[in-house]
């Protein structure tokens, strides 16, 4: 059995990063054995009065006071993974069910009905999250703060307004170069 050294210099957190994407890089296989290790952890902490502490939030002397609210009120990574993987999963199964709604003479474009479908995911979970803030504010249960569903919200508000603008913007230009070469342009 190799002896591995102690840690002797501190290292950041974008070189941690950089060192990770160069084992996966080397070997597809790492990603996966870091993952099933990782879920492993988080199993290993289920049961634990403390839980595991959320990334980059307990960091630093204000990091202790955060720490200590989130343990108080049990907030762990084990609750913001959990309930984003479900509010990732409930969001697939309403696109994969609106999906199978789409009738080409009636909707037009599968790209405008994949706008309308995120348009759909959006609402939903803004207003669950909106519920679930206003629930929480009202009954005072901070333990109830759905803060996976919630980053998932904000990820998903940011990534999809930028597919509607690039999804715009190509409806745009198609349309000005059907307009200058007109409609029944043949070679």
């Amino acid at each position: 059995m190799e002896i591995v050294n102690p840690i002797e210099e501190s290292v950041t957190t974008p070189q941690v990063f950089a060192e990770a994407w160069q084992q996966i890089r080397a070997d597809k296989m790492n990603l996966l054995v870091a993952v099933a290790r990782q879920a492993l952890h988080f199993g290993s902490d289920f049961f634990t009065k403390q839980g595991l502490p959320v990334p980059l939030i307990c960091m630093g002397d204000k990091g202790h006071f955060v720490e200590h609210v989130m343990r108080k009120f049990h907030i762990d990574m084990w609750d913001i993974m959990r309930s984003a993987g479900l509010a990732v999963l409930i969001n697939a199964l309403i696109s994969y069910i609106h999906v199978l709604f789409y009738d080409p003479e009636k909707h037009g474009s599968p790209e405008i009905y994949q706008v309308k479908t995120k348009k759909i995911i959006d609402y939903s979970n803004v207003i669950a999250s909106a519920s679930n803030v206003i629930y929480v504010a009202v009954s005072k249960d901070l333990p109830k703060l759905d803060v996976g569903g919630i980053l998932v919200t904000i990820y998903r508000l940011i990534k999809d307004s930028g597919f509607k603008s690039e999804l715009k913007r190509e409806f745009i230009t198609e349309s000005f170069n059907k307009k200058i070469r007109g409609e029944n342009l043949e070679f």
